[in-house]
């Protein structure tokens, strides 16, 4: 499951950059036509938490690639970095997300991996709104050495 985690990490890094969620706030303000922060995140847990999983590969796939970018709103709320509207959007979406998740989470007919992966995220997020000081931060991955893609390799052309 690393590659998924790795590539989702990637991307979550991005879109949830406190810089890039302050441009989205900006822009929409400006042009509501624009795509805000809030409709950026909730695309991202419609294409993540709020799609269903199987017991299957895919599915842990799928709860692989949920957890980053639940990891990724939560930090992007603790950095000091995000503006004050930043963070009250992503606040008031990982109360909306950990409310769905509570009541998915009881539904006996899920599977059992599906069920327990909801209930492990509505516990990630009432954990940090009990102790925020208490988060620490996600370290961002390394780049894998080596020369970057498209280098010439000190080739003549």
């Amino acid at each position: 499951l690393a590659p998924a985690e790795a590539a989702a990490q990637i991307a979550f890094a991005v879109i949830f950059e406190p810089g890039r969620a302050a441009r989205l706030v900006e822009q929409h303000v400006r042009d509501a036509a624009q795509p805000g922060l809030a409709e950026v995140i909730e695309r991202v847990l419609d294409a993540t938490w709020r799609k269903s999983a199987g017991d299957d590969y895919a599915g842990e796939v799928q709860r692989t690639v949920d957890t980053s970018a639940l990891s990724y709103l939560i930090d992007l709320l603790a950095r000091p970095a995000a503006t004050a509207r930043a963070k009250a959007l992503v606040a008031a979406s990982l109360q909306n997300l950990a409310d769905w998740l509570g009541r998915e989470g009881a539904k006996e007919a899920l599977p059992l991996a599906q069920r327990a992966h909801y209930q492990q995220g509505a516990r990630r997020i009432a954990d940090y709104f009990a102790a925020p000081k208490d988060y620490t931060p996600l370290r961002l991955p390394e780049p894998p050495p080596g020369q970057p893609i498209g280098d010439a390799l000190d080739c003549d052309f």
